[in-house]
Formats: C-alpha cells, structure tokens, sequence
C-alpha cells in the first residue's frame, strides 16, 4: 500500500487519473470509487464485510476457547492412562527396550532410560508454552489481517489498486490499455505488498517463537532466499498461467466455465508432475535411501505386501530449516515414491516409523487422495459454472466501486464476495472428512498388525512435535484436520481390541 501511495502523489500521475476517480461523500462506500460507478441494488460489499466479521467472532471466540485450555497444567487422565498402558505392554513383553530421555546433543553423560509417559510429562510444559507462544502470535495477526481487509474494502483498495495498475502500466511498460498486461501488474503488485506487510508475521514466527522452542535451522539468509525463490516462482508459473485463463474466459464464449476447468485442471496434473523433480529440489536436498539400508529392506517388504507400487524411497533434509518431522508419499500410478523427513527417521525406531508408513498406505489403500482429488474438482466446476453467471454482474461491480468490468477484478471479486462463504462451509466439511480418513488410515495399520508401533509413533511425534495433548474440544472440531492424540490412541485401541476378538 506505501508504494501505491507514492504512486499516486507524483504530479503526473494525479493529472492523469483525477477524472476517473471521484470520492465518496456521506455514508457511500466504498470511499473511492471510479467515475461513473453506479449504485449497486445488492449491497454486496456490506454483505461481505458482515460475513467476514461474524466468521472472524466466531473464530476468535474458538481461540479464546483454546487459550483457555492452555491454562491447564494437567495432562488429560486419558491419555496419560494410554500411554502407562502402552509402556506397560512394552515392558512385559520386551518387544521395546527402554526410551532414551531426550537432551541436549551436548551433554556428554550417558542417556537415561526413561518410558513413554516420563517423556511426555517432561515435555508437558515446554508443548504447553510452545503453544501459547503460538496463540499469541495467532491473536495478533488474525486481528491484524481483519482490521487491515476490512478496512482496504471500505476504503475502495480494489478500483484504486486496479486504476494505479492502468498507470503504473503505462509509465513502465507503455501500454496502459491491453487488460492483460493490466492485470498482471495489479497481480504482481498485490503479491509483492502481502509479502512485505506480513513480513513481521512471518519472521516472528520463525525467528521467536520456533527459535525460542528449538525447533528453527534456517538462518536469516536462507529465510529470504526461500521467499525469494517462491515470488519467482509465482512469477514464472502464475504469469502465463493468469493470461491463459484471462484469455479462455474472454475467448470461450458462452460455454467458457467448462474450458476454464479444464484448463486449470491441465495445470495442477502438470504442478503435481514437477512440483517432487523440479520444484521441491529447489528447497531441499532428495537423497535415496540406500538399497542396502535394513529400514529400505523393510519398507520394500511392506509395500510388497500390500502391494503398493512403490518405486522409490528419499530422504528429505527437513532439518535444514526445521526440527518438525513427517513421511507422505506422491505418484501416479505405478510410480509411487515415499518420502521421509531426516527429522522423523531421528525421533522413531525403524518399527515405528513402518507403522506411521503402514499408516499412511492406508491412505493410499482407501483412495482417499484419488478421493479428495476428485471431490475438489467438483468444487473447482461448481465455482466455475457459477462464476459465468456472475461475470457481467453490474450490483457487483459497482458495490465494490468499480464503473469499468475488468475480467480479473471479476474473478477476485466472485471468490471473495461470492464464493467466500460456500467455501468456507465446504473446508469446514473437508476438514470432517479428513478427519474421518485419519481414523480409516490408522485402521488399516492395525489391521497389518503395527497397532503397538503406530501408537508409541504418535506419541512420540506429539512429544518431539510439542502438539498440543489437551485442545478444547470445540476448536480441534472445527480446526483440527488430524484427531487429537488421545482419540486417535483409544480409536487404535478399540481397533485392535476388535482385530484380538475376532482372531479368538
């Protein structure tokens, strides 16, 4: 926003655009508007504002919820019973030999051996502050960012923005009136402006608070040249991209809704095919797992077991930037690829870190991402097919200000005041979903006989993670995409309790 504003206070840009602005008086809104915007009949704009006020109270009243919960210094009696439970099987059947107690690399004493439930209320505190670190984090920014949209909408920040791009694309490029070139200033403007405004956020976060908990490896340097990379990328892929798609909906005629899909849908299987080869490599180093390697021996052995088609396995040097751990695999086909993270391979033993994989085959053995895929392109063609019947919506331009029909503003305009609250009623529904896949995934590992490994895996990332193991029910409901640990431990208990009866 500075450097709009600069912009507009240079002499010759004022003489140029003064008759094609005009500003509000009274109680009209936006405060800028262009000349010759009319009234619009449905106050789309206010409807907007509320709907983005009532979803932040509510939010906000969720956070609080959660807050509150951090308050708690008590593990919840379930999960700590779980767990006793889970260290009381390991050591009468001697299938796990004793924990070592985290420390510091160092500390030159031997490790003490220590059991699971040692660990995790040891680490109580420091997951209970790492959270709280977080939340206070969350309560400023999220304040920040809905003071800082609503305020851009009431003052007309997208017809200012749209004709600062109209000049800015004359002096720069000399060709003020081509709505392509247009638009891929007012895209590239706004991207670089979010990036500098929540700066702060993002170094904070990063720099303090996964700093203060020992969870952060990147330095200063690397932080911005990730950025950087990132800005380049959305330069190279979504430039071409944004004319291609301004070109389909201008060019397509009636029946463009259906070419937009497709064209869209070409170009996330394209992302999916190069995002592991070309892009991730850009900011991480991909290392085979040795052949030879007994964890390579045993994961090949499970994948040929369940037949999945795996053809590769990396590791990820995640611990350049981050103590954080995780595993997922990728592919088409009969090309499937795992990838661990250096990090997890550190915190677990190989016959836990093959329960969470078994884990996540379950999510390849019930399609839920062949599922997830398929159900998000229903929800791209639906905002699609009701986007052409608002492309020449004039209530909607002109409550946000706008006399001219820009077709990008159409775009941007349609997402946020239209399909803002259908999409967000749809994550909510996602996020059940996945949820629901979580508990499906981690009954397929029980069912392969990894119930003991999954469950000391879980708690062990809780613990080396520094999860949160008490959300406020109401806000892991609403948030949480993966059940809270002592759901997942009793659901994989029950599970397995249920394989143990039929067997007898």
């Amino acid at each position: 926003m500075i450097f709009g504003m600069h912009a507009v206070s240079a002499a010759g840009a004022a003489d140029h655009w003064a008759h094609v602005r005009s500003f509000g008086t009274g109680l009209s809104l936006p405060v800028y508007r262009q000349k010759g915007a009319g009234e619009a009949d449905v106050p789309y704009l206010e409807l907007l504002i509320l709907f983005s006020f009532i979803v932040f109270v509510w939010e906000f009243y969720l956070d609080v919820r959660q807050y509150r919960a951090l308050q708690r210094k008590d593990i919840p009696s379930a999960l700590t019973e779980r767990i006793a439970e889970l260290d009381s099987r390991a050591t009468a059947s001697g299938s796990a030999p004793p924990e070592q107690a985290s420390r510091s690399k160092d500390d030159p004493s031997p490790p003490a051996a220590t059991s699971l439930l040692d660990r995790l209320t040891s680490k109580f505190e420091a997951a209970r502050k790492y959270s709280i670190d977080k939340a206070h984090l969350g309560f400023v920014e999220t304040a920040f960012s809905q003071t800082e949209n609503t305020t851009l909408l009431l003052l007309g920040s997208m017809p200012w923005f749209w004709d600062i791009s109209v000049e800015l694309a004359g002096r720069w490029l000399g060709n003020r009136e081509n709505e392509y070139v247009v638009s891929l200033v007012l895209l590239g403007l706004n991207m670089v402006l979010e990036q500098v405004v929540h700066l702060p956020f993002s170094l904070w976060a990063v720099f303090v608070v996964e700093e203060r908990h020992g969870f952060n490896k990147q330095s200063l340097g690397n932080f911005f040249l990730d950025k950087l990379k990132g800005l380049a990328l959305s330069a190279l892929l979504g430039g071409p991209m944004t004319l291609a798609v301004l070109y389909v909906i201008k060019a397509g005629g009636r029946s463009f809704f259906l070419y937009l899909y497709l064209l869209v849908l070409a170009f996330q299987l394209l992302l999916l095919t190069i995002y592991p080869t070309v892009i991730a490599p850009l900011f991480n180093k991909y290392e085979p797992l040795p052949e030879d390697s007994e964890l390579k021996i045993q994961i090949d052995a499970l994948a040929s077991r369940v037949k999945f088609p795996l053809t590769k396995v990396f590791v990820v040097d995640g611990s350049r930037r981050s103590a954080h751990s995780n595993a997922y695999f990728y592919g088409f086909f009969k090309n499937k690829r795992i990838v661990l993270f250096d990090t997890l391979i550190a915190q677990v033993r190989p016959s836990e870190l093959l329960s969470v994989l078994a884990h996540e085959l379950g999510h390849w053995a019930h399609s839920h991402t062949l599922q997830m895929f398929l159900v998000s392109q229903v929800h791209l063609f639906l905002a699609f097919f009701l986007f052409a019947s608002s492309l020449d919506n004039a209530a909607l331009f002109a409550s946000f200000g706008f006399s001219s029909r820009p077709t990008i503003i159409a775009l941007l305009l349609f997402f946020q005041a239209i399909w803002s609250p259908v999409d967000k009623a749809l994550s909510f529904v996602f996020t059940l979903w996945t949820r629901r896949n979580e508990f499906q995934a981690d009954e397929y590992a029980v069912g392969l006989g990894y119930s003991e490994g999954l469950q000391r895996g879980l708690v062990k990332l809780q613990i080396e993670n520094l999860s949160n193991p008490s959300p406020d029910p109401w806000y892991s409901f609403y948030h949480y995409s993966h059940p809270p640990l002592t759901e997942r431990l009793e659901a994989i208990w029950a599970r397995q309790q249920a394989v143990e009866r039929k067997r007898e």
